[in-house]
């Protein structure tokens, strides 16, 4: 019976095999992983995604194929999925929820805002279209905002204008 030195020649050879096997092992199990719908019937059904989602990339080709015409592209999703909510995902960072119909707007905003926190992912990607305003802040300062904008807003003050 040969050795495995001999099988394979110098170490160097042995090495690169062994991390061959590993690193398709790995590829295998995280494709499996990803593609393997749950048997738990209680588990979150999540919107749907684009039909270009890849497994294990996601959303990273669609998002930097686009990157130019972004908005526009999350607006031809949402065209595509009629205004319902649907998600995107780039490995790495949290999945997006996209809306685009005002009554879920106001169904996020304002009737659930204590379940959908924006987080500091979420301020960071929208401080360009929205600032640090009302619907981008959490917290205290969410509370400050809102409470100004309801008394910019009351009735009142709609029939005055």
């Amino acid at each position: 019976m040969k050795s495995v030195s001999e099988l394979f020649g110098d170490r160097s050879d042995v090495a690169v095999t062994a991390a061959a096997a590993v690193a398709v092992s790995l590829g295998l199990s995280l494709l499996l992983h990803s593609t393997r719908k749950s048997k738990n019937p209680d588990a979150r059904k999540l919107p749907p995604v684009p039909k270009t989602t890849l497994p294990i990339l996601k959303n990273i080709l669609d998002a930097g194929g686009n990157a130019e015409r972004f908005h526009d592209w999350l607006n031809d999703q949402s065209t595509e999925f009629h205004n319902r909510p649907w998600m995107f995902t780039i490995p790495g960072r949290p999945a997006n929820i996209v809306l685009s119909s005002p009554e879920l707007f106001e169904d996020v905003l304002k009737t659930q805002d204590d379940v959908f926190l924006r987080g500091p992912s979420g301020q960071y990607i929208s401080y360009d279209l929205f600032g640090n305003g009302m619907v981008i802040t959490d917290g205290d300062l969410w509370f400050y905002h809102r409470k100004t904008a309801s008394h910019l807003f009351s009735m009142q003050m709609m029939k005055d204008v």
